[in-house]
């Protein structure tokens, strides 16, 4: 078996400190810290073979200075080496470095290969989001779709390109697909509030009520964008509608109108929510109190609605007649005896039923 000598130790060791450098530069930048590490500890042996040594023996060497190589130090004989070396055995020391020679290349064959694909795969991943760009300044998101999805391949932990993959499809009709990527994008960064409209709006168009209107809830509040807001809240108000909470409805018709007073979108809906409200009121009441002064007086409100001053007037009667200090009943009796020409031949009467109802209010 053949000995090293000080130079070939001294080389191999330069050589083996040179290697792992190299190999920790290539590897680190990649988060593969635990290659690292275990090719670390292969080569960790072929410290020992240190440039400065003395001979011992056939097989035997001392190392200077002995800083991180497990030796034990005397400092209270002062009459030996302050340092007591271990030995050891130089032959197995070559024939493991030769052995752990392939091992090294292949080892840093296979980082410079990851190397290489990595910068492939993102020189792929830039090349189809700028095709994606070049074909949505086009106006062709029919050709933009496929490059997302080629970049969404490459790298589908992006925020940026699931969201603008699902806003492409729901605006091409493809509710359906368009939810995963919509979804994963909320997911992995909540709070953006167009992205979890949309995605609140496609899944009621996908029929999916009860989760869609979470996600348009929490949307709502957040949208800046005065026609996305209306869409989405108008959407909220139907679904409140149709699940009977009116007056969860009522708030969010508040909300638009403060936002928007002169939408006609909004004033409908408006319109739609308080009737719906009314009637429910109006339902409530008739089966709490029937013969209550305030059910006469809220068919008087009806019936003068619906242009029947005669039957009004006899239900304002009837709610007097129940309760003659009913707050309001005596002015409204008052303005509609004034602005009718059926009851009584001229308003005078009506007048005089008016300062009636001021005295004994």
């Amino acid at each position: 078996m053949t000995e090293l000598s000080e130079q070939e130790c001294a080389t191999a060791h330069l050589l083996v400190g040179t290697t792992i450098k190299q190999f920790h530069a290539i590897v680190r930048p990649l988060k593969f810290r635990v290659c690292a590490k275990w090719f670390s500890s292969i080569v960790g042996t072929t410290r020992l073979l240190h440039a400065k040594f003395a001979l011992k023996g056939a097989q035997q060497v001392r190392l200077c200075p002995p800083t991180r190589l497990g030796l034990k130090k005397e400092p209270d004989d002062p009459g030996i080496n302050r340092w007591r070396p271990k030995p050891y055995n130089l032959n197995l020391m070559a024939t493991l470095l030769r052995r752990l020679c392939p091992i090294f290349a292949l080892l840093l064959a296979a980082a410079l290969c990851f190397c290489q694909a990595a910068d492939e795969r993102q020189a792929s991943l830039a090349a189809h989001i700028q095709k994606a760009q070049e074909y949505l300044s086009q106006k062709r998101p029919d050709l933009a779709i496929p490059e997302f999805q080629a970049a969404l391949a490459i790298d589908p932990e992006s925020v940026q390109t699931q969201g603008n993959l699902g806003v492409l499809l729901y605006f091409q009709g493809k509710v359906a697909e368009a939810i995963p990527h919509l979804r994963a994008a909320v997911e992995r960064q909540p709070g953006l509030d167009k992205i979890q409209g949309l995605l609140g709006l496609a899944e009621v168009r996908t029929s999916d009520f009860v989760q869609g209107r979470k996600d348009l809830e929490t949307a709502f509040p957040l949208i800046s964008e005065l026609k996305f807001k209306i869409e989405v809240g108008l959407e909220l108000v139907s679904l409140d509608t149709q699940s009977g909470d009116l007056e969860q409805a009522s708030t969010v018709i508040a909300q638009l109108r403060k936002a928007a007073p002169d939408n006609p979108e909004v004033l409908y809906a408006a319109y739609r929510t308080y009737s719906d409200l009314s009637g429910e009121s109006m339902l409530a009441l008739s089966l709490a109190a029937p013969d209550s002064a305030q059910m006469h007086q809220l068919m008087a409100h009806e019936a003068a609605r619906q242009g029947n001053t005669h039957a009004a007037v006899e239900e304002y009667r009837k709610a007097i007649a129940i309760n003659p200090h009913l707050p309001g009943v005596h002015f409204e009796l008052a303005e509609l005896l004034n602005s009718s020409q059926e009851c009584w031949a001229t308003s005078t009467v009506g007048m005089q039923v008016f300062h009636l109802s001021m005295v004994l209010a």
